[in-house]
């Protein structure tokens, strides 16, 4: 009985240790500038600064400032108040520069620089990724009919508000675009198969709605990094892969990387009605409300990554593609047609994204296989390689790659009832996960520090003391 008490006591013990190491790294945050202010004064020769700063985790951080005038930065010798090491947390901190009387300045541009100390790895958030969390959300999702009929929408409105509550759980802000279509506009985009399936009576409407989580960059104006997923399903099938399974996963990249700070926004972008020819991502593309169209750096698209096997010949070569696609062709062939590995499809503008992830992938993730699909034109006319909401990205000239698992290729219960969260790998999901989160940490450039720039008029006389 001793023992038995002791061996509990330690695994207890164990466990809480291991709960609050991962906790640590999820938990640690960069420290956050708020209320920047600053003026020149002419009549001083001075440029002062006045700042609140704060940090979760510490009562003391690192405050550097860098002063540039017309993008030639100056040298800021002369520094004295709240800068330097073990600066404490707090409001109304202050910095003055007392410049030379032959330095005339124009248009000061200040950016303030902090750190914690911490050294931060992206190994660290790799390490997050919980595949229980996507085997919970995948069950969830396919308990409930996906696909826009009128006795679905009740459904439809639960997953939406799992997706609304996951980000709001996780402080991911979100905003929602929305639009109608009309019972027959709607039922006329279906592939042919699932037409007869539907009513075409013109008085139904129904509600597109996407949403759209959002992780602020540092930067003003920068340019965007966006995950996408579906959260639709076709008619009769649970959707399991295509695509609680892409879902789940964005849902779980979002929760990792909310914690951390990066140059760059990244959005996480939940589309509806892809299987009604993209309508969702169309909305995005086209909807004038929108004013991050020209800013998408690149657009990595989360459709059925679910679905493995380890056994031979579990993985169909489409005819033709040795031909369009030979290094892939004969690495698969290799691997005696496994069905082991995540499909990384590119166009001609998307090769650079591509690379990254499956380097990334090599790096942090090295028990994921990937095969690139490198198309040599815009994609636009590749049939089932353009079939998802990357090609709407393709087609106006952003970078974007899908990643999946080959769909009919590999999975048999494609768009069938026998879609179900039984026949996923989570395993698989959560190694795809790893690797685009660390992919996303290199492309829109994780934070060890955090910053804030402002610009400054000239000559300026203060009324601040």
């Amino acid at each position: 009985m001793m023992k038995k008490t002791i061996k509990n006591t330690f695994c207890l013990v164990f466990f809480c240790f291991q709960l609050s190491f991962y906790t640590g790294i999820a938990q640690n945050t960069i420290p956050v500038f708020s209320n920047v202010k600053a003026v020149v004064d002419d009549k001083k020769r001075e440029v002062r600064v006045f700042y609140d700063v704060t940090d979760k985790e510490d009562a003391f951080v690192n405050v550097n400032i860098e002063l540039s005038d017309n993008g030639n930065l100056l040298t800021a010798k002369k520094l004295k108040g709240d800068v330097g090491t073990n600066v404490s947390i707090g409001t109304r901190k202050k910095i003055v520069w007392k410049y030379h009387k032959t330095t005339v300045p124009n248009t000061i541009k200040v950016t303030l620089k902090a750190d914690d100390g911490k050294i931060f790895e992206v190994a660290d958030l790799v390490k997050m990724v919980d595949t229980m969390r996507l085997k919970k959300s995948v069950a969830y999702l396919t308990s409930l009919k996906r696909n826009h009929n009128a006795e679905n929408k009740e459904e439809l409105g639960k997953a939406r508000t799992y997706i609304k509550n996951m980000f709001t759980d996780n402080g991911v802000g979100f905003s929602i675009q929305d639009s109608v279509i009309s019972n027959r506009d709607l039922t006329m985009n279906l592939a042919e198969a699932y037409r007869d399936q539907r009513d075409l009576n013109d008085s139904i409407v129904y509600k597109l709605e996407n949403i759209i989580g959002s992780i602020p960059g540092q930067k003003q104006n920068t340019n965007v990094l966006i995950l996408g997923a579906h959260y639709d399903a076709v008619i009769g099938s649970p959707g399991a892969d295509d695509n609680a399974s892409g879902l789940a996963g964005l849902l779980e990249v979002a929760r990792i990387l909310s914690k951390s700070s990066f140059k760059k926004q990244i959005q996480f972008a939940c589309f509806d009605l892809e299987e009604a020819g993209f309508l969702g991502s169309k909305l995005y593309i086209y909807d004038d409300r929108n004013k991050m169209n020209n800013t998408v750096e690149a657009f990595i698209n989360y459709d059925m990554i679910g679905y493995y096997s380890d056994k031979d010949n579990t993985q169909y070569i489409p005819e033709g593609f040795d031909y369009l696609f030979p290094e892939a062709a004969a690495k698969v062939a290799a691997n005696n047609y496994k069905g082991d590995f995540v499909i990384v499809t590119s166009n001609n503008n998307s090769g650079d994204v591509s690379d990254t992830f499956s380097t990334e992938a090599g790096k942090y993730v090295k028990q994921l296989n990937t095969v690139q699909l490198k198309i040599p034109d815009n994609g636009m006319t590749s049939g089932l390689l353009a079939a998802g909401d990357h090609s709407m990205f393709w087609a106006n000239n952003v970078p974007a790659i899908h990643l999946g698992d080959g769909a009919p290729t590999r999975n048999r219960n494609y768009h069938g009832p026998d879609d179900k969260a039984k026949t996923l790998n989570y395993e698989f999901m959560g190694n795809i996960v790893k690797a685009t989160i660390a992919a996303l940490a290199k492309l829109a450039i994780i934070q060890n520090t955090a910053e804030y720039t402002i610009e400054v008029p000239p000559r300026v006389t203060a009324n601040f003391k």
